[in-house]
């Protein structure tokens, strides 16, 4: 695999560097927190933080083990320093964003020299899909940079190191970390590469980062052995329990536009690098085929799966981007040029993420906080009922906040609705929030207890504030309320 050894232009770095951080950096705690991805990853790590437990993440207080501790522990970090706010859930995703965008281009350096590496950071940073995920709070911007990193390794030749950067993408989201590494096992073999892609203290250093944790959870809960195969990586897989796109159309729905627009600015570069340049050198098998497996095998496999969402090909765009500054390159284009596109296509970002500061959402955990906050006033305890996600809600909330049903045993459930309204005195305010479809039915139980309320919207609940009790609840008043 050719290598190139060309002095480094510190200014493209430094260049390259500035703009990442710009980017990423710019308008990104602004946005409020977006349910239910963002609010869940979130709020595990606020709860990580206030029960001093960072092995066993929980959820509304409640056993999650869909993902290892490592995102979580990045978010609880970024709290730490400013904060339970946006701006610390999102800090460590745009210093991934950054590292990211270096290894791209040090991997285009390595590849095909220092132009060709200026092109891949500037293209990587400007396209739409990184500087999205970037602003989204999820494993996928993290493990976009262990794997980038695993293939700056393997192109290097410090295949320890290579395995070691795997073993930390599996600790960051398990199985689909993976797949990257099934490319460069096909190229490996494919080009016969003289160099020994098994070394055993790689593979140790991939063992221990990748598992230490599900070892030391199973062996402390027996039963997730069964759980991590046959859900996580079984069902996820093979059925739509996760309801994340896994009709048979699902791919064409979620993948298509990704690919399609992705890119941004940079959408009719890359098609031309892959229509008249990257066909001939594939079948070759010369080095730029590493990047059409990087990209086709995780695809074909992320089209496979039942389970589907877009920001999972957020680690194949590192590829992508790498291809169209070669092809750039190939095509003698000029730095001045690719240059004044990278900032046309960062002025638009930024613009795109200032504006969402102005675009009312569903979504949006912390307008819909601040509603009902305001609504309910100060002091309020704030509670939801038949509500069990709005994690975001509850990462502003914090403990001070119940989940209520009619019975109580739902799995997500603090406790009963009953038994709320008689632990309520003025002393005690509360206010209830509901969706649409459960207000009448709450409303109905208010009434029949005589107790009184105002019902105002917040956003796009219903939420009922409620007055001192008239008289004392008793069992038989309960008993008919909530019959």
């Amino acid at each position: 695999m050719a290598r190139y050894r060309e002095p480094v232009d510190r200014r493209s770095w430094i260049l390259i560097t500035f703009l990442a951080l710009f980017v990423s950096l710019a308008f990104q705690g602004t946005r409020g927190l977006y349910d239910p991805s963002e609010g869940r990853y979130a709020e595990v790590a606020r709860e990580m933080r206030a029960s001093g437990n960072y092995l066993e993440p929980a959820l509304a207080h409640h056993p999650h083990w869909t993902k290892p501790p490592l995102t979580y522990w990045t978010i609880a970090a970024g709290l730490a320093v400013a904060g339970d706010n946006t701006w610390g859930v999102r800090a460590f995703n745009a210093m991934a964003f950054v590292i990211t965008t270096l290894a791209v281009a040090a991997i285009a350096t390595t590849l095909w020299g220092p132009p060709t590496g200026l092109f891949a950071g500037l293209v990587y940073l400007s396209s739409l899909l990184p500087v999205v995920g970037s602003n989204v709070a999820t494993a996928d911007t993290l493990l976009t940079m262990w794997t980038t990193l695993a293939l700056l390794a393997y192109v290097r030749a410090r295949t320890r190191w290579m395995w070691l950067m795997f073993g930390m993408a599996f600790f960051t989201k398990g199985p689909p970390a993976l797949l990257p590494l099934s490319a460069i096992v096909v190229f490996h073999i494919a080009a016969r590469r003289r160099s020994r892609l098994l070394d055993s203290g790689g593979i140790v250093l991939f063992v221990v980062s990748a598992f230490w944790w599900y070892g030391l959870m199973v062996f402390r809960h027996h039963e997730l052995l069964g759980y991590f195969v046959g859900k996580e990586i079984v069902a996820r897989n093979t059925t739509g329990a996760f309801h994340r796109n896994g009709h048979w159309y699902g791919a064409w729905v979620v993948y298509a536009p990704v690919l399609l627009l992705g890119s941004g600015l940079w959408i009719v570069d890359a098609f031309r690098a892959a229509r008249k340049r990257w066909r001939p050198v594939i079948v070759r098998g010369s080095t730029s085929s590493l990047l059409f497996l990087w990209i086709v095998i995780p695809l074909a496999l992320f089209a496979l799966s039942r389970s589907r969402l877009p920001l999972y090909l957020l680690p194949l765009h590192a590829a992508v981007a790498i291809a169209t500054a070669r092809g750039l390159s190939l095509n003698h284009a000029q730095e001045r040029g690719v240059l004044r596109r990278a900032l046309l296509s960062i002025g638009l970002l930024v613009v795109l993420k200032g504006a969402f500061l102005f675009i009312p959402s569903k979504q949006d955990a912390t307008r819909l906080y601040r509603e009902a906050r305001s609504s309910a006033g100060a002091g309020t305890r704030l509670a939801l009922y038949a509500e069990s996600s709005m994690y975001g809600f509850q990462f502003y909330a914090g403990d001070d906040m119940a989940r209520l049903s009619r019975s109580g045993t739902e799995w997500w459930a603090d406790g009963n609705l009953a038994t709320a309204l008689t632990s309520h005195d003025a002393a005690h305010p509360l206010a209830i929030l509901t969706n649409k479809g459960h207000a009448a039915e709450l409303e109905t139980a208010l009434r029949a207890t005589r107790v009184s309320f105002t019902r105002t919207d917040a956003g796009n609940k219903d939420m009922f504030v409620m007055g001192a009790p008239e008289r004392r609840l008793n069992d038989g008043a309960l008993a008919r309320a909530f019959k």
